[in-house]
């Protein structure tokens, strides 16, 4: 007793297979289309299938599990072990093309690609049992262009890799030739740099679509979006006098259109050439379409990030640009498709770049626009309340940094509970600031008072809080300014008559000395500043590629404070560009005795701050101190730390530009915490990008985080910046930045900052 399957294809006899248990009848297969052979395959391989079918189907005379009826077809189909990468079976077709007899199998990325090692660009971890991962590529060793469709299953109890290979190099030579027809090149050209330069998406879309609608003659241009389960007509142009039917053919489920998913699912187009055709056949179809008065219709999908986001298509078009038209619509889909992905990876980062990942209150980008508003303004009541929190090194010494990032969570949170959000900032690792504008002076002070009250009652954490308020803002900056005066007075109180083992700021009357006149210079003189080292080490080869060079300085009772204590008080007073010119110095010594004693020197980093690099004189000034020295310039990297607000920031970009013609390279630290944006992004040139430990803290419960991480790294690696993360801290973090493809890592897992002796005992290797 036979079972037996008909195939039928539009114009031709149907096609069977018959199947017994004795086995299978032979037929040929390389008349079918690519349609009904992804039919077959996907049969083939279904856990579903019945085992009488599985017998007929995968044996062959000696009982050998192959699979046969696929040997048939034309399309190249290889298996290969996903974990070893051996190759388990060829069919014909892929060993004539690769000139491999039938059990001289090796490995897959050596037979196919003509690599001695696996491919970098394998997908293997995209691969699923139950669907197909599609995708393209031109191979090496044919040098033709395939469509391929890679499916897990199992092969011998182990899972393997399916692929199937289309070849489709005819129709890559069809889009090559569009570039002969000027006209169409032309417009292509146009719209992909409008899209790729654009600032205004909605704009531009609009004027592309209307490019596009004109060109091809068509009444209408259309883009939809496809998001849960919806499709949505989000972009339309059409000719004048028609009526919009944006309105009309929103949210139409997604479900009616099933099919057109289904062929772009294979890259392939939806072309109607006359809707009459679905009458009958699909009349849901035809109702909506009939219905905007659509005579004739082309759509392509958009993808970005490998999936379809949307359908671009124009109606009404005219016959004689018919055979443009589909390339047409798949480059400008192609140039939508990522120029959405850049909008969306755009405003991550915008999200990124002004709100404090941590605590959710705006950063210190926000808060310097904030003040930028503000700067100037007059007859506005504004209030500032600076708000820091006591104590906490010694909090993240005793508990360690998951403690103290709880409570600075809770500390804003306390915040917002008194104001609104969009007023709190966090402006440094325990600083925040709240700006007040249009409120009188008695409700500022009350919800100052409850506000100290509600911080009185914490028994795990106090706070040291300082408030002005002023009926007529004319300079934020003086505002700024007695806030922080108060509370350092608040902070002075708080610590006086209080010593906690290690903590310098029961002194910080000596911190604020800094400032006056002779103080920083005698400190230098007296040695009272060390400068420490730490190692950044490479993510792929675990080994020393560079350092940064931290200060410390040794109050008079012989305690180290960290330069997030003295570092802006030096700023305020004008005076930073003396101790960062120290540092540069102290470290060009120590680089030259390494070299002298033979050592492999990695390059090491030196913070130097914006207002120092903004003064005239720097480039001067750094090339002076490195004529002293004469060591390689690519040892020495110039960072920028991120705790000024750069007024003049073309000139600021003038002297990066400077530093680098004379061979230094450029490092920008803290990235998406303080002043580090988007625009310093694109529009300087730097070498080496650094991210904030507090990004990283969140890193494994966070795929908002990985997510900007992973988008950082994408930009970086296309601009040929290396990504450097600080605060690595755990085993945990460093795999996942692996995964990121991250340049290198600095933090406590490997080192905290050491002296420079110690530095070159562990960490300096003798020139081989």
């Amino acid at each position: 007793m036979g079972r037996s399957s008909r195939i039928y294809e539009r114009g031709r006899k149907p096609l069977y297979i018959f199947v017994t248990k004795a086995g299978y009848r032979q037929f040929k297969v390389s008349t079918l289309s690519a349609d009904i052979k992804h039919i077959i395959m996907f049969t083939c391989l279904k856990k579903t299938t019945p085992a009488w079918l599985k017998k007929g189907l995968y044996k062959n005379e000696r009982g050998d599990c192959m699979f046969s009826l696929i040997d048939e077809l034309p399309e190249l189909i290889y298996v290969a072990d996903t974990d070893t990468y051996d190759l388990l079976y060829l069919n014909r077709a892929a060993r004539k093309a690769l000139g491999l007899e039938k059990r001289s199998y090796i490995k897959c990325y050596e037979a196919i690609q003509g690599r001695r090692t696996p491919c970098e660009f394998c997908t293997n971890q995209y691969l699923k049992d139950d669907s197909f991962y599609v995708w393209r590529f031109t191979n090496p060793v044919l040098n033709r262009h395939y469509l391929l469709k890679d499916k897990l299953i199992e092969w011998g109890g182990r899972k393997a890799r399916l692929e199937i290979a289309f070849d489709i190099t005819e129709e890559e030579q069809e889009k090559i030739k569009l570039g002969n027809t000027l006209e169409a090149a032309k417009l292509v050209n146009e719209c992909a740099q409008q899209l790729y330069t654009s600032k205004d998406m909605k704009a531009d879309v609009n004027a592309v679509l209307q490019k596009l609608g004109e060109f091809l003659e068509a009444q209408r241009a259309f883009i939809f979006e496809n998001a849960n389960g919806v499709i949505s007509n989000i972009y339309e142009w059409s000719l004048d006098g028609l009526i919009s039917h944006s309105m009309i053919l929103d949210s139409i489920p997604a479900s009616l259109i099933d099919r057109w998913m289904e062929r772009f699912s294979r890259s392939e187009c939806i072309m109607i050439e006359d809707t009459q055709g679905l009458r009958e056949s699909r009349p849901e179809e035809y109702q909506v379409l009939s219905e905007q008065g659509v005579r004739s219709l082309m759509v392509v999908p958009i993808v970005s990030n490998d999936e379809i986001a949307g359908l671009i298509g124009v109606a009404n078009y005219s016959v004689h640009k018919l055979e443009n038209t589909r390339v047409i619509l798949n480059f400008i889909g192609y140039f939508i498709g990522a120029t959405f992905r850049n909008f969306y990876t755009t405003m991550l980062l915008e999200q990124m770049s002004y709100c404090d990942s941590l605590t959710q209150v705006g950063n210190r980008n926000a808060f310097n626009k904030r003040i930028a508003e503000l700067d100037g303004e007059s007859k506005c009541t504004v209030g500032v309340v600076y708000i820091d929190v006591n104590g906490m090194k010694p909090l993240n010494d005793r508990f360690g940094h998951q403690k103290g990032d709880e409570t600075l969570i809770d500390v804003a949170r306390s915040i917002r509970a008194f104001y609104g959000s969009d007023d709190i900032y966090r402006i440094g690792g325990d600083e925040f600031v709240v700006i007040c504008e249009n409120v009188k002076e008695d409700e500022f002070n009350w919800h100052v008072e409850e506000l100290k009250s509600f911080f009185a009652l914490e028994n795990d954490y106090s706070v040291s809080v300082g408030t002005f308020w002023t009926e007529a803002c004319e300079n934020i900056h003086d505002v700024l300014f007695k806030a922080d005066e108060q509370m350092y007075a608040d902070k002075r109180r708080f610590y006086h008559g209080r010593f906690l083992s290690g903590r310098y700021r029961h002194d910080m009357d000596d911190v604020l000395d800094m400032a006056k006149p002779g103080v920083l210079k005698r400190m230098i003189n007296e040695k009272r500043f060390h400068v420490f080292f730490q190692p950044k080490i490479g993510v792929d080869s675990q080994s020393v590629i560079g350092a940064e060079a931290l200060v410390r300085c040794e109050t008079a009772q012989g305690q180290m404070m960290p330069p997030s204590v003295f570092i802006p008080v030096l700023e305020e007073a004008h005076l930073i560009g003396l101790l960062d010119f120290h540092i540069l110095d102290v470290v060009c010594s120590h680089v030259q005795s390494w070299l002298e004693k033979d050592l492999e020197v990695q390059p090491v980093s030196v913070n130097f701050s914006r207002y120092t690099l903004s003064k005239k004189n720097f480039v001067r000034k750094l090339c002076g101190i490195w004529e002293k020295y004469r060591i390689p310039k690519t040892l020495v990297e110039i960072e920028i730390t991120e705790t000024k607000e750069e007024e003049d920031f073309e000139g600021f970009l003038r002297v990066i530009r400077a530093v680098k013609k004379e061979g230094f390279s450029v490092s920008v630290d803290d990235f998406g915490v303080k002043n580090a944006n988007l625009y310093l992004f694109t529009a300087a040139d730097f070498d080496t990008l650094k991210i904030d430990k507090n990004l990283v803290d969140d890193l494994s419960g966070n795929p908002k985080t990985r997510a900007v991480i992973s988008a950082v790294s994408d930009i970086c690696h296309k601009m040929n910046i290396k990504l450097i993360v600080e605060g690595v801290e755990t085993e945990e973090q460093l795999e996942i930045l692996k995964k990121l493809h991250c340049t290198g890592v600095q933090g406590f897992l490997f080192s905290k900052p050491v002296p420079a002796d110690v530095f070159e005992e562990r960490y300096i290797q003798k020139c081989q």
